[in-house]
């Protein structure tokens, strides 16, 4: 195994998270917190870190070099230059901001928040600032107020539970009216357009194509008349969800699991092991 991670992106990596995955390496190359593994833990964050960083590094340091400093300096001036103190009274205000996107899942927007309250210190108050930021955030006003209706026990987690059964239902409803509203353009399109047997072609009308079908009879004395619409061009659907407009690979629903074949990449409306049951 290799002693060394990854180095350390300037203006894409986020610090904090690289230091807590360091501690991680740190146990899984066995470095406790003895005094004997301090030095090596340094060498090997200042060897992984790259030198970019190594460079920020050597100016935090200054007039004393990397190596004269401790790891817990060494992670100290890192921690305050690249993660400075944030002001909890304007992170609370974008806290309060965030709603559910117009493409962002339930989850996905739960997710979001729990980001968004990092550093807003809302201490033993945070699950009720979650559960009441998400709430008031959702796009759905009919999973808000069936939300209304819960009683002030409810948990953030329940609440995101509630909400996600909820739209997954909605998700499944619209979905199922658009696969039969497919299938209804498909069976009842109308035929084939069928031309003029005379060697001529009747004109066609704007709305639909008329066809005159000649009997063969001369001078056309007995003939009848047949109406067929055009055929509607075929739709493109998107076979995670049903929805027109986009595709599979772009779908908000691909990493949705069905509730049928309990694969992973499309809603149970769209299950193909539903379909042979019939």
């Amino acid at each position: 195994m290799p002693n060394f991670m990854e180095k350390f992106v300037l203006g894409v990596d986020n610090w904090e998270s690289y230091e807590e995955r360091l501690d991680e390496y740190f146990i899984v190359l066995d470095l406790g917190e003895e005094e004997v593994h301090a030095a090596k833990k340094k060498a090997l964050l200042l060897s992984s870190i790259g030198k970019e960083a190594y460079e920020v590094v050597r100016n935090l340091c200054e007039p004393k070099k990397p190596s004269q400093c401790s790891l817990d300096e060494i992670k100290g001036k890192l921690r305050s230059h690249f993660n400075p103190q944030k002001s909890a009274i304007a992170e609370r205000h974008k806290f309060h901001q965030r709603t559910q996107g117009k493409e962002e899942s339930v989850p996905e927007f739960a997710a979001g928040l729990r980001s968004a309250s990092r550093h807003c210190k809302y201490g033993g108050f945070l699950d009720e600032a979650l559960r009441d930021q998400f709430v008031l955030g959702l796009r759905d006003s009919a999973i808000a107020q069936a939300l209304y209706l819960e009683d002030e026990s409810l948990t953030f987690a329940r609440a995101v539970e509630i909400a996600a059964s909820r739209e997954k239902a909605l998700v499944y409803a619209e979905t199922s009216k658009n696969a039969a509203e497919g299938r209804n353009l498909e069976v009842g399109g109308g035929a084939a357009e069928v031309h003029y047997v005379k060697g001529e072609m009747e004109e066609d009308d704007d709305a639909e194509a008329v066809h005159r079908v000649g009997t063969g009879v001369p001078g056309g004395s007995s003939r009848r008349w047949q109406k067929q619409e055009r055929r509607p061009p075929s739709v493109d659907r998107c076979n995670c969800c049903g929805y027109v407009g986009h595709r599979a690979a772009s779908c908000k629903y691909r990493s949705y699991k069905c509730d049928i074949c309990k694969k992973t990449g499309h809603l149970k409306a769209m299950c193909r092991e539903s379909r042979r049951a019939y």
